[in-house]
């Protein structure tokens, strides 16, 4: 009979934990565009998960696109979750119930940047930056080459484009850019508060953040 039981034990964890990491995927694939190669893995035991709560959770994945912001791949790590699980005959169903912590890493290569800084909800950003940093009205496009962001911009209905080289740092939570070739020439990069930044860097062609942030349910 022992052996019974905790075969059954086994078995039920198994069960519940393929039926929550498959609704969360489903989840996860609801709120994106886009994403690819997905990999999301639970930490629990058997006490919480017959709870429906989760320790922790680790999702890694590539060419992701969220909310039009396309990342190249993304490596996060969640705190405790609450899920609200149904069980039917015909659909299976996980909810999140409540906000969590995230924390972890996201890597985005220069095309991706210009084009998601190209696109409708987020050529507003772009439009900023090149006033803020360049003092012209429309954002152009975006490149990074090793260690360096370059910006191009320019004015309305003209061809001339203006262009600068750029550094990225983390400061105060923040993600700081700052001219190569102008020291007062820098700003702040607009965030949701939510969001803290502590460390971003440029390598390898590539923007690499890390940081954490709340998620709202």
């Amino acid at each position: 009979m022992l052996l019974m039981n905790r075969s059954s034990s086994i078995n039920k964890k198994g069960y519940l934990i393929n039926i929550v990491e498959t609704g969360l995927k489903v989840w996860i694939r609801s709120q994106c565009k886009q994403i690819e190669d997905l990999n999301l893995d639970l930490e629990n035991s058997v006490f919480e998960m017959l709870k429906c709560r989760i320790s922790s959770a680790r999702l890694s994945a590539c060419n992701v696109n969220y909310k039009n912001l396309l990342i190249n791949f993304v490596d996060l790590r969640s705190g405790k979750l609450e899920v609200n699980l149904r069980l039917g005959l015909t659909q299976q169903k996980v909810k999140i119930n409540d906000d969590f912590r995230i924390h972890g890493n996201l890597s985005f290569l220069g095309d991706e940047l210009q084009s998601t800084l190209l696109s409708k909800p987020w050529i507003w950003l772009g439009n900023w930056l090149s006033k803020e940093l360049l003092g012209q009205d429309n954002f152009k496009g975006l490149n990074i080459i090793n260690d360096r962001l370059f910006l191009k911009a320019g004015k309305p209905h003209s061809d001339k484009t203006v262009e600068d080289s750029f550094r990225i740092k983390a400061d105060s939570g923040k993600i700081l850019i700052k001219s190569t070739n102008n020291k007062k020439i820098q700003t702040f990069l607009p965030m949701d508060p939510l969001i803290e930044i502590n460390q971003a860097i440029l390598e390898n062609n590539k923007l690499v953040i890390s940081g954490r942030s709340r998620v709202i349910i």
